[in-house]
């Protein structure tokens, strides 16, 4: 793993949904409105439920990183930001909907 942040939020998918502001899809510091700008977001359990999950929070909201390592994993959703530092690792992937380019 590359991750460089104290603590991350793991997808589990566990909360009945596929909808990123659940925080009960998550396992570790769930992010929210209020810290996503420090959170650092990984989709590394090829096991977990809702592979296929959505980005609900606010278009244009800033996370600090994303790592998606497993395959069978579906993001789309909103339009999202990463902090002035923040890193993205895609090690298997596909993308609905996202403009890869921005």
């Amino acid at each position: 793993m590359r991750w460089v942040g104290v603590s991350a939020a793991v997808w589990t998918g566990a909360g009945g949904n596929n909808l990123w502001t659940n925080i009960n899809n998550w396992s570790g510091t769930a992010p929210t409105s209020a810290n996503a700008s420090t959170e650092d977001l990984q989709f590394s359990n090829a096991s977990a439920s809702h592979l296929s999950n959505s980005n609900d929070f606010a278009a244009g909201t800033t996370f600090q990183q994303i790592e998606v390592s497993a395959a069978g994993y579906a993001l789309g959703g909103n339009q999202l930001n990463l902090a002035a530092r923040g890193k993205y690792y895609f090690f298997a992937h596909t993308f609905r909907g996202v403009d890869r380019h921005r």
